[in-house]
């Protein structure tokens, strides 16, 4: 098994019972916890996606907290060793050193961010692995436990619906399911997608969800050779075009791992992107890249998509849609100037929409992101800071309306 270990951070966390200290350990497949602790804490709970099962290549972290029953009379350090306990009793030390140091007074249950990443290998077996935390204050030893169970491939490859499809994405980040990712993106590229693009009479852009889709496999390394593999099935240009979108996202690692599999044509669309992800974007200069920020936090719970959506909140010359249509009705065509100002107010407007849209379909994290944002002021400007508190009125208002969707 392969082991990572990342920076140490403290922060405060949520009430656990406890005794003077005590420890936990929690496997998950959650990669915003870092975030959640950074933009969350202490006022709200963090949440950690659990973890049962994963399979051999699939990467999966190990995080820590430590809880507090009475306030601290002096400092504390926490020593901590991790231990990775196979079904034939093999120990390997994971990760050793101080992942806690709280100060005098310190009260409540707190997390390390001392991560922990493991991906299992070829060579190790199958079975239940145990997860050991071992922890002294000098003084006092305690070992909390986990385990996670090494499986051969998860895939549930029952029938897509679209329903299913939807859902899966906008809550990938709070129930991530890797072992649908392949059936889901298969169903969206063959079958989804052309139906999304009847009814909305071609205009659909499939980027966004595409972008969804390639975040969500970065994180799946196990899946990329099946991947590969799918894109034989790929049978007109369109549906050759996205698999190669999405393996240009993954990067060259995983085009390189698979180069003997994937599809000759898919093979010939990644070449013409030159190395380059074209699904990443520096600045926003297109409404889908707006959507495709949304799906970045759907997927991954990350702060980052949150606060460039915000930035892009802010004070700029506008033109609204009645000052267009007077000049339409005059017949007067609209200077490079005016178009660039009627986005500008276009964008503004997409934002605010969604940010309400957002909120009312009960993203907990994305009230308590706004919540830091507005706190903090973390937003570019008065215009911007009026902008979310519009949304979250207009959400609010929404969500109290009888019979409206929770």
């Amino acid at each position: 098994m392969k082991k990572i270990a990342a920076i140490l951070l403290t922060l405060c966390l949520t009430a656990l019972p406890l005794l003077a200290w005590d420890v936990m350990v929690f496997p998950s497949l959650g990669v915003n916890i870092h975030d959640q602790m950074q933009f969350v804490l202490p006022r709200r709970g963090i949440y950690v996606p659990q973890l049962e099962k994963v399979e051999r290549g699939q990467p999966f972290y190990l995080y820590f907290a430590a809880g507090l029953k009475e306030p601290l009379t002096q400092p504390l350090k926490l020593n901590c060793e991790v231990v990775m306990i196979s079904p034939a009793g093999k120990r390997t030390t994971m990760a050793k050193g101080t992942f806690f140091q709280l100060q005098k007074n310190s009260r409540g249950v707190f997390t390390s961010g001392h991560l922990v990443k493991v991906i299992m290998e070829n060579s190790d077996p199958d079975g239940v692995y145990a997860v050991e935390f071992n922890v002294s204050d000098g003084v006092e030893n305690k070992t909390a436990t986990g385990k996670v169970t090494l499986t051969g491939k998860q895939r549930h490859d029952s029938p897509v619906t679209m329903p299913e499809l939807s859902k899966f994405l906008s809550s990938y980040y709070t129930a991530p399911k890797p072992e649908r990712l392949l059936a889901m993106c298969k169903y969206f590229i063959h079958v989804a997608e052309p139906e999304l693009q009847r009814k909305q009479k071609n205009r659909y852009d499939p980027r966004p969800a595409l972008y969804g889709f390639t975040l969500a496999l970065q994180h799946n390394p196990q899946l990329w050779q099946e991947l590969a593999q799918i894109t034989a099935e790929a049978k007109t240009e369109k549906q050759q075009q996205f698999y190669a979108l999405i393996f240009a996202g993954l990067g060259a690692e995983a085009v390189k791992a698979n180069k003997e599999i994937i599809a000759p044509q898919v093979q010939a669309n990644i070449a013409l992107f030159a190395g380059r992800n074209p699904l990443e974007f520096k600045q926003v200069t297109q409404l889908w890249q707006l959507d495709a920020l949304w799906m970045e936090f759907l997927v991954t719970g990350r702060f980052s998509p949150v606060q460039r959506l915000i930035n892009e909140c802010r004070r700029r010359p506008m033109m609204t849609v009645d000052e267009v249509k007077a000049k339409t009705a005059k017949k007067e065509p609209l200077s490079a100037e005016e178009k660039e100002k009627f986005r500008n107010f276009l964008f503004a407007a997409a934002i605010e929409w969604s940010l309400a849209s957002n909120l009312r379909q009960g993203h907990r994290l994305l009230w308590f992101y706004l919540e830091t944002i507005r706190e903090r002021k973390l937003y570019p400007d008065d215009f911007a800071a009026a902008l979310i508190a519009d949304a979250v009125k207009k959400a609010q208002v929404k969500k109290a309306t009888p019979g409206s969707k929770k």
